[in-house]
């Protein structure tokens, strides 16, 4: 209810440290970007995302006037060509492999 009293139908951005906040446990600054939608719960509770140069980047979402749910990463371009890559590379692993049916 912080950010509906203090910020509402407003995006504001501050600078934090990231294991104050919850995440991981070194001291890395970043900046913690919330989207309050409304003034009240009406229009959704707000958003935050958490950016630094050192981490990745990640976002939580209000659940409650007073919680929010866990802070989860989100998946940037290198992750997403990473995981294309290695499951290329054990596709390509199964190139000639010959399975045979086995009767019962």
């Amino acid at each position: 209810s912080w950010y509906f009293t203090n910020y509402p139908k407003q995006t504001i951005t501050e600078f934090k440290f990231a294991n104050v906040i919850g995440i991981g446990t070194s001291s890395v600054y970043g900046t913690l970007e919330t989207k309050v939608p409304w003034a009240d719960s009406s229009g959704g509770y707000p958003v935050q995302i958490f950016r630094s140069q050192s981490t990745p980047t990640y976002e939580r979402k209000g659940t409650s006037a007073t919680a929010w749910s866990a802070w989860v990463e989100v998946e940037s371009t290198t992750g997403s060509q990473a995981k294309a890559n290695a499951v290329q590379t054990n596709l390509n692993a199964f190139k000639g492999t010959v399975y045979t049916k086995t009767e019962v």
